[in-house]
């Protein structure tokens, strides 16, 4: 994993020079173009990379894609602009890459992981986060995916961040994750009912979950003809393609 962020170093932009030049705000010229300033071919590296995790599964093909595609409608919910839902999106597209420095045992163990394993498994948000750190174009997506696993009381991990000190990305993807999660088949349990997944969320709103977006996520859910929704083609932002 060192050796695969060592790589996505180097294809970065400002990898051969001396340090990050800053500009007026404080931010470097990575981090305040985003997006518009990270190479496609690094962008598409990392996205395949994430999908290939999903793939290893028979039961978690489609599950990043499907969690970006319900990121997406709460941001719309939340009328959020159109750079700010394609970072969201990219963060539920990227959520769980970390699962690369997991063991394979434990990823598709056929039922509930012991105490030791569970600490293995908590590792990969702190794993994303290392593979994707050498992008600073996409420092706020590095933060989705750090923090999707915070509870909004605090009782999460890895750092134990809440309420909005939770970055509002990592609270939008760990509602779609969960939703996702919970309709969906998996070796250990069949999915369950939208109906079902919508209390669940409900019932952990305010400890687990930010409670107002939660509101907006299943009046949103419930407008829809189809409450389930199926993993969708990856679009390459145009903004990375100037």
């Amino acid at each position: 994993m060192d050796h695969f962020s060592q790589s996505l170093a180097l294809g970065a932009p400002g990898a051969a020079e001396a340090g990050p030049k800053q500009n007026g705000d404080g931010r470097n010229e990575d981090e305040a173009q985003g997006l518009a300033s990270l190479p496609p071919a690094v962008l598409d590296t990392v996205t395949s990379l994430a999908l290939a995790i999903d793939a290893k599964d028979h039961y978690t093909q489609g599950h990043s894609l499907k969690v970006a595609a319900y990121a997406v409608l709460l941001c719309e919910e939340l009328r959020m602009s159109d750079i700010e839902t394609e970072e969201v999106r990219l963060g539920a597209l990227l959520h769980d890459i970390g699962k690369v420095g997991i063991p394979e045992n434990i990823l598709n163990k056929n039922g509930p992981l012991n105490a030791e394993e569970w600490d293995t498994m908590k590792q990969h948000v702190t794993f994303g986060a290392k593979i994707l750190e050498p992008l600073r174009a996409i420092a706020r997506i590095r933060k989705i995916v750090s923090h999707h696993h915070e509870y909004f009381d605090g009782s999460g991990y890895p750092d134990g961040v809440k309420g909005s000190d939770i970055p509002i990305g990592s609270r939008i993807v760990s509602i779609a994750d969960a939703y996702d999660t919970i309709t969906s088949d998996r070796t250990y349990k069949k999915g369950r009912a939208p109906e079902e997944a919508m209390a669940e969320l409900e019932r952990c709103a305010g400890t687990q979950f930010d409670a107002e977006l939660v509101h907006l996520f299943v009046a949103r859910l419930r407008k829809l003809p189809n409450p389930l929704l199926e993993a969708a083609p990856v679009p390459i932002p145009a903004t990375t393609r100037a």
